[in-house]
């Protein structure tokens, strides 16, 4: 069985987000490397107990590591496919670890691997480049600066976001009908340029089903059953979708929300405040999300 890290770029400019939210993502999966081991024994349901404290403790043992790693990046952000010093800080880390990588994936991407390469298989994922803190999802028209003339042109953009991949498609084609329609009616020309070589179009992130039970029962095992929700909807453009794409994937959230320190703004907003305390959870989450799957998946290849 094997765990694959994915640490790498693969987002377009509109989808990438802050240095401190990519720091806390590869800190999670870089730790989550290093405590994965083979498994041993069974985690049924006598066992729950115990093996949720054991995870959660050993991961608060390396919290300080967790803190100044997290913070070396958030203070070097680099962006897209110019990542040279956080690969070579990561990849610093892995060799003291013991864990063999592949590197330059895409440029500055790291594929580490633990494991016989044999199945089952399981990989995570992260980004490792940055975006200015402050990040504002608007539309805008451009139709030159004189106040007393019309101006012979205009130009005004947006994005387009849905809830599925079909309706995104439905959109596209509707916003280029209309545009162009409405141009006419007034005897103009319009012209529609989706910039697709510049922003591809993501399809929608769909969590597999299973894998979804999986982190659902996993959480409520090493978290607790109340700290366990299922997410709204939300109308966020993410690329991990052309990896569930290819095979299943689960897309899921950590709550950072802690008004005593004052973490409670969005990853995009420049007051964004992370609480420490959280990287322990996220690493435990993530390494129990692991073995406990390649455990069970384990049994079912030998069967």
């Amino acid at each position: 069985m094997s765990v694959i890290g994915f640490l790498r770029n693969f987002d377009h400019t509109n989808n990438k987000m802050d240095s401190c939210s990519i720091a806390n993502f590869l800190l999670v999966l870089l730790l989550s490397l290093a405590s994965l081991c083979p498994v041993h024994g069974t985690h049924e349901e006598d066992h729950n107990t115990n093996y949720a404290k054991e995870i959660l403790s050993a991961a608060q043992q390396d919290k300080q590591w967790l803190v100044s790693i997290r913070r070396q990046i958030h203070e070097n952000p680099e962006l897209r496919f110019e990542e040279y010093n956080t690969s070579a800080l990561l990849r610093r880390e892995l060799d003291q670890l013991g864990i063999t990588y592949t590197y330059p994936i895409a440029k500055t991407g790291i594929v580490a691997q633990i494991g016989s390469g044999s199945s089952p298989v399981v990989a995570l994922r992260a980004d490792m480049d940055a975006l200015s803190l402050q990040v504002l999802s608007v539309t805008y028209v451009r139709g030159g600066s004189a106040s007393n003339v019309i101006p012979s042109h205009v130009e005004f953009g947006g994005t387009l976001r849905s809830l599925t991949t079909e309706g995104l498609w439905k959109l596209r084609r509707r916003l280029k009908e209309v545009i162009e329609s409405q141009a006419v009616v007034h005897r103009c020309n319009a012209y529609v340029d989706m910039k697709d070589e510049e922003f591809p179009p993501l399809p929608a992130v769909f969590n597999d089903e299973s894998l979804h039970l999986h982190v659902k029962r996993v959480g409520e095992l090493t978290l607790g059953p109340e700290n366990v929700k299922v997410c709204e909807k939300l109308m966020a453009g993410e690329d991990f979708a052309f990896y569930q794409e290819l095979i299943p994937g689960v897309m899921f959230s950590i709550g950072i929300r802690n008004e005593e320190v004052g973490s409670v703004y969005s990853p995009h907003s420049p007051y964004f405040f992370l609480d420490e305390d959280v990287l322990p959870i996220g690493v435990a989450l993530h390494v129990a999300l692991v073995e406990i799957y390649l455990e069970s998946r384990q049994h079912a290849v030998k069967q």
